[in-house]
């Protein structure tokens, strides 16, 4: 018996069930972080980001498509006016 009227065994079996509880409670943890990561995977947050990113893709196709048009009349309207210079 040791000073508090308890045996070796009594105090290993608290000592096994307090290392039960520790381990228990780690494992709470360790199941509330995997929760919080997968309610993160599936926020929307992110799925606005990559319709801006699809919008300013499809904007910047279209200036650059348009681009050609414009500067081929931008081209054509500088030598109507050359001409129109050297003929004056």
């Amino acid at each position: 018996m040791t000073r508090l009227g308890h045996s070796r065994a009594d105090a290993l079996a608290l000592a096994s069930i307090l290392e039960n509880i520790l381990r228990e409670n780690q494992m709470k943890k360790l199941i509330a972080k995997l929760h919080i990561a997968i309610m993160n995977l599936k926020s929307e947050e992110g799925q606005d980001l990559v319709e801006y990113a699809l919008l300013i893709a499809l904007i910047a196709f279209a200036c650059t498509s348009g681009m050609g048009h414009l500067a081929t009349s931008i081209n054509s309207m500088f030598n109507s006016i050359a001409g129109k210079l050297t003929i004056a």
